[in-house]
């Protein structure tokens, strides 16, 4: 069988698909790391304690284990995406250790490793591809990659040894080569450290690479810190001034020989001076004549065989050999925190340093913390935006600077005397990217500014009208001004905008061209959300990454209230109520309960209306979504939609478990599955079926403990009803039937049978983003954790289980915390206590997927008396 994933070490690390797709790019370097060790010890489980002295080895213990468990969750998603069975690839069955499964991974090192014991030196000498774990620089990398260098070099032809670093002693440099003056800059330089290694690094095996990325990231100021330090002579050639692109190699050789008298060959007199010991030449800004200097490096490095090129562009020289090196804006900080926590990421040291520079008394105080952190974010981390806004802060404060940049980000400019034109002003830095551009893709980059938080091809195909739109979308991506990912592994590549970049596009777009596009825009996005059905899996998946694509569409729809508006807006409430963004959907609900909204079909309208009423009820809403709830069924039986009215039925039966009255909800659910056998459609008993279910296990956990016999007889009668709805093989119920059964097996006392049930709803709630479903899975492992007297991993569980209800806004009621909080409190302490919730509020939830593996009642004799 064919391994999952495989991984090269070999220049890497990078992840491959069997049937293609390459995944170079983790959330970390750490994370990158996590994956390396893990394949260079290919199928042995590894200790947590050797994981995280490996990867963080100069911090505390206590602060490693956190990390280590958020950077398994992050490789997990990576390596386990949904439809990969949990555990398939990294396998934590062990207790406290963590293996890469050798079935489900391929690694080039073990496959070199294997080579080499055959005798198979060609096939180990083809796997080596290039230096081992090239940017990484810990004890156990560095150790690695030197005992292969060893095994490598020790292989006969043929073998590809990547280009080592040119000698730092070259011969006698040529008269003729005068070394050009490096720019200095007055300002500090900050947060590239690891960019400047990995340049250094890629030198060393690329005769030629691109440093790529939109204008204002900060390239030639990389280029030139890495000019500064770098241990060959080096000829740095600004481009941005040169008007003629025939004048170009005449203005390389004034740069590198400013002596020349200019007679003979300009061609032939560059390489003799770029011939005379080995250096770096780097062309910077040469986006505005890429195909002249694409011709020139290439005959550069036929002609001059110890010359490196550094080329930094807006756009790709694409040419062969070309190695690219995308650079990315500073990273913003995600959340506010203290100004010192603040000042470790880059954005913000680069943020008030150029403060600082306008306004010497300026100090990151804490009074300016949320504000800094919102224009970091809001610039999302671009170094020239950064420093534009720090300048305003001679006349705003941050909180003004925030609200500028609330009404347009493409006005920052700067008044220095010295900055070159097009850095004077965002707007001068995307017009000069722009002005590069062919007219139609020019309207088609501005026409793309209707989307809202990315957009897939197909998408920009419908609305746009254009049918090579993939194709003009790599066109612009190579150019910088889109950003392509994988959204998720399964799904289609997405594209997005710099904000900076967006604006200025819906700034430019002809208003003649505006309402059409929101026209497209509003078909394509409600076509899309007519088609949610919640019972339908893999019917919500499209949705998940189009909400404020969706919320525009909306709006431009409700304008008309075209037929399609309707269906759209039941699946955008299917999809809601199923992914936990029930305040995304509350203004339609409002005006669904004002009644602004109303549907022409009645069936089409029952449906949206039993939505709007259970989100209502899980916010907390009780009457209101009553109130509803007896409208529709009301209306349903007036025309005879007898099967809408049973669903509005069950609802009531459903509001009553949520407002306490259990003895009712039992009744009114009982009665709804006898009605529901003289209905013909199956489905609509199955959903009886399990509503009645839960109301008995709800009515067991809130009433009847002074009657024993009838609680074990209500929960029999509950499971009965459970156990057959699992039969139903890929249903989306199948995460909240299996989270019942597990809870409903728990207080029969089978404390061990419940868990595993529990592990398995979380997953397949989280692959699934049933958000509400992992709400409760959360707070039930918490409960079970309390149960064996595990007292802090219980705590962690609330914490995470408060920051998910509070971030989708549910009301959880029926829920364990309520009785197990003023435990815990109790017994670990009100400090501690809060310290372990604040814990796991700040934990990622992935990282809470993790199977345990000491969990075990019979071990543990701290085992509490049953609910």
């Amino acid at each position: 069988m064919e391994p999952l994933w495989r991984v090269c070490l070999f220049d890497g690390p990078i992840l491959k698909y069997p049937q293609g797709g390459i995944v170079h790019h983790f959330r970390s370097q750490r994370i990158g790391a996590l994956l390396a060790y893990l394949s260079l010890q290919l199928d042995r489980p590894c200790p947590r304690e050797e994981l995280a002295e490996a990867l963080w080895p100069e911090e505390a213990p206590e602060v490693t284990a956190n990390r280590l468990r958020v950077a398994l969750a992050s490789l997990r998603k990576q390596l386990e995406p949904p439809g990969v069975p949990f555990g398939s690839v990294l396998d934590i069955s062990q207790a406290r250790r963590i293996r890469l499964r050798a079935d489900a991974v391929w690694c080039d090192v073990k496959a070199l490793e294997q080579a080499l014991k055959t005798g198979d030196h060609a096939g180990a000498a083809a796997l080596a591809s290039g230096p081992l774990l090239p940017d990484y620089y810990d004890e156990w990398a560095i150790a690695a990659r030197e005992r292969f260098t060893v095994l490598i070099e020790n292989l006969p032809p043929p073998l590809p040894v990547s280009r080592s670093e040119p000698t730092l002693s070259p011969p006698a440099t040529s008269s003729h080569f005068v070394a050009p003056r490096i720019p200095h800059y007055l300002t500090r330089f900050f947060g590239r450290e690891r960019e400047l290694q990995q340049l250094r690094e890629l030198l060393k095996s690329a005769l030629l690479v691109s440093v790529v990325e939109p204008g204002g990231i900060g390239k030639s100021r990389l280029a030139v810190e890495l000019a500064a330090a770098y241990s060959l002579p080096v000829a740095l050639v600004p481009l941005a001034n040169l008007s003629d692109p025939r004048r170009l190699v005449e203005a390389v050789l004034q740069a590198v020989s400013p002596g020349s008298d200019g007679r003979g060959d300009s061609f032939e007199l560059l390489c003799a001076v770029l011939s005379t010991a080995p250096m770096l030449l780097i062309l910077d800004n040469a986006e505005p004549f890429v195909e002249s200097v694409a011709s020139l490096v290439l005959r550069l490095i036929d002609n001059a065989s110890q010359l490196q090129i550094l080329v930094t562009t807006r756009q790709r020289l694409e040419v062969p050999g070309e190695a690219v090196f995308a650079l990315a804006p500073l990273e913003p900080p995600p959340l506010v925190a203290s100004p010192e926590r603040l000042m470790e990421f880059p954005a913000v040291a680069l943020f008030v340093d150029r403060a600082r520079c306008s306004r010497p008394d300026f100090v990151l105080a804490p009074r300016h913390t949320e504000a800094i952190v919102e224009i970091c974010q809001r610039l999302e981390g671009i170094p020239l935006a950064l420093e534009l806004a720090a300048a305003q802060v001679t006349v705003q404060t941050p909180r003004q600077i925030v609200a500028s940049l609330a009404v347009s980000l493409t006005g920052l400019k700067s008044r220095q005397r010295e900055l070159v034109e097009r850095h004077r002003s965002l707007r001068a830095v995307v017009e000069g990217s722009l002005k590069l551009l062919p007219p139609p893709l020019r309207l088609f980059f501005f026409q793309l500014s209707i989307f809202r938080d990315g957009w897939t091809a197909e998408a920009a195909a419908a609305v746009t009208g254009y049918a090579d739109a993939e194709s003009l979308l790599e066109e612009l991506a190579m150019r910088s001004l889109v950003i392509a990912s994988e959204d998720r592994p399964e799904g289609p590549m997405r594209y997005r905008f710099l904000e900076v970049l967006r604006q200025f596009a819906d700034e430019s777009l002809p208003d003649s061209e505006r309402v059409a596009l929101a026209e497209r825009h509003c078909g394509y996005f409600l076509a899309c959300a007519s088609r949610a059905r919640g019972l339908v899996p893999g019917s919500l998946t499209p949705l998940d990454s189009e909400s404020e694509n969706l919320r525009a569409a909306l709006e431009f729809g409700a304008q008309s209230l075209a037929e399609i508006f309707w269906p759209s807006l039941r699946g955008v409430l299917v999809h809601a109520f199923s992914r936990g963004l029930h305040r995304q959907v509350m203004p339609w609900i409002e005006r669904l309960l004002e009644g602004a909204l109303r549907a022409p079909d009645a069936l089409i309208g029952y449906q949206i209306e039993h939505m709007a009423a259970k989100i209502l009820v899980d916010t907390g809403r009780f009457e209101e979504g009553r109130r509803l709830v007896l409208q529709t069924r009301s209306a349903a039986e007036r025309t005879q939609h007898f099967e809408q009215a049973l669903y509005a039925t069950t609802l009531l039966g459903y509001i009553a478990t949520e407002t306490g009255d259990y003895e009712s909800a039992v009744t009114i659910q009982r009665e709804a599955l006898e009605q529901a056998d003289l209905l013909p459609d199956p489905s609509l008993r199955k959903h009886c079926q399990f509503d009645t279910a839960r109301a008995l296990l709800v009515c067991v956990l809130d009433t009847l403990s002074h009657d024993e016999p009838r609680r074990q007889k209500m929960l029999r009668e509950a499971e009965s009803l459970f156990r057959p709805l699992l039969n139903d093989n890929g249903s989306s119920s199948t995460p909240l039937i299996l989270l019942s059964l597990a809870i409903t097996v728990l207080y029969q006392g089978r404390l061990e049978e419940s868990y595993p049930l529990l592990k398995k709803a979380q997953r397949l709630a989280w692959q699934g983003h049933e958000a509400a479903i992992l709400l409760y899975c959360l707070a039930y492992e918490s409960h079970c954790w309390l149960l064996v007297g595990n007292l802090e991993r219980a705590a962690i569980l609330q914490g995470a289980y408060e920051g998910l209800r509070e971030q989708i806004g549910y009301v959880a009621t029926n829920s364990p915390t309520q009785n197990d909080t003023p435990v815990l409190r109790d017994r670990l302490g009100e400090e501690r206590f809060a310290h372990l919730v604040l814990r796991g509020r700040q934990t990622h939830l992935e990282e809470l997927l993790e199977a345990d593996a000491i969990f075990n009642v019979r071990a543990n004799t701290r085992l509490m008396e049953s609910p």
